[in-house]
């Protein structure tokens, strides 16, 4: 439907730019980019069309060239939560956590019940070696939508084990950090361990 539409009326900033949407979720990076660059071209001073660029910029790795499209973006519309919040991940995910933390704060503050913010906080907080705050946003953004846990990936079960065993040596009633040492013992198969942590 996008593709029909921008046929019919090429001048229309917001067909190209949702075009560039549909076309990054089915997976086509460079052709999500090229209608992108098409939608700011028809409107430069549109500040969602160069924070989306940026985000696709950031899903691809590219964290450098996202925060330039995000601090554009940013400049030109002040109140766009997700703007913040995929800056404060380009930043988290280029090794600078502590930096990130200000746009996730502003992130959430003004949207406090988008998940992916919440968790993306509670990565820069572990990051930090943080783990207690780190806690309260995973319960937070799990409680939103469940799908978000402490640790998926079997390479990091360790690491991530060590995170919570420090978290609760100082602060041994935090019960979430139970349930996710829990969670990532039953992925390891410790289901002993998994059913006492439980």
């Amino acid at each position: 439907d996008f593709e029909t539409a921008v046929s019919l009326r090429p001048d229309c900033s917001w067909g190209w730019a949702y075009l560039s949407r549909a076309r990054m979720t089915s997976g086509k990076v460079d052709r999500a980019v090229e209608a992108i660059d098409r939608a700011i071209k028809l409107k430069p001073g549109c500040g969602w069309f160069h924070v989306w660029r940026g985000e696709i910029l950031r899903r691809t790795g590219n964290f450098g060239g996202a925060t330039a499209d995000f601090d554009r973006g940013l400049s030109l519309d002040r109140d766009y939560e997700f703007g913040y919040a995929w800056r404060g991940g380009a930043k988290r995910q280029s090794g600078k956590p502590a930096a990130a933390l200000g746009d996730l704060d502003l992130a959430i503050k003004l949207d406090p019940g988008y998940p992916w913010t919440v968790h993306e906080r509670a990565l820069a907080f572990r990051a930090l070696g943080r783990v207690e705050q780190a806690l309260g946003d995973m319960e937070t953004a799990c409680r939103i939508d469940p799908k978000y846990s402490w640790c998926s990936k079997p390479e990091l079960f360790s690491q991530a084990l060590a995170e919570l065993d420090r978290g609760l040596r100082r602060h041994p009633n935090l019960a979430w950090a139970y349930a996710w040492r829990g969670d990532i013992q039953i992925r390891m198969r410790d289901y002993r361990g998994a059913q006492a942590d439980l």
